[in-house]
C-alpha cells in the first residue's frame, strides 16, 4: 500500500455498533443533521458523548462539509463529547476529500 495517497488508515474500523438507546439516538440525531435541522439537534446536545458523536461523525464522514460543521458544532455546545477518536475521524474525513 505504500506509495498510494488514497490509502489513508480509517480510524472508526474498531468502532462498536451503537445499540438500543444509543442507536436510536445516532438515527434521530442523524436525520435531523441531514435536514439540516439544527434547533432540534440543540434539545439533543446535553445528552451526546464521544461514543454518539464518533457513530455519527462515521454515518456522515462522505460528506465532509457536513462532518465539519457537526464537528464544530459539537465543540461549542457540549465540548465533553470529543476525544482523540472524534478529532481522528473528522480528520480523516477532511484528509481523504483534501480540504
Amino acid at each position: 500500500v505504500a506509495g498510494n495517497r488514497n490509502a489513508i488508515p480509517i480510524p472508526h474500523r474498531r468502532n462498536p455498533e451503537p445499540k438500543g438507546q444509543d442507536l436510536d439516538f445516532v438515527n434521530v440525531a442523524h436525520s435531523h443533521l441531514i435536514q439540516s435541522d439544527w434547533d432540534k439537534l440543540d434539545k439533543l446536545s446535553d445528552r451526546l458523548d464521544s461514543f454518539r458523536v464518533k457513530n455519527i461523525l462515521v454515518k456522515i464522514q462522505k460528506d465532509y462539509v457536513l462532518s465539519l460543521e457537526f464537528f464544530n458544532w459539537t465543540k461549542t455546545r457540549n465540548p465533553g463529547s470529543h476525544s482523540l477518536e472524534t478529532h481522528a475521524i473528522i480528520l480523516h474525513s477532511l484528509t481523504r476529500n483534501r480540504k
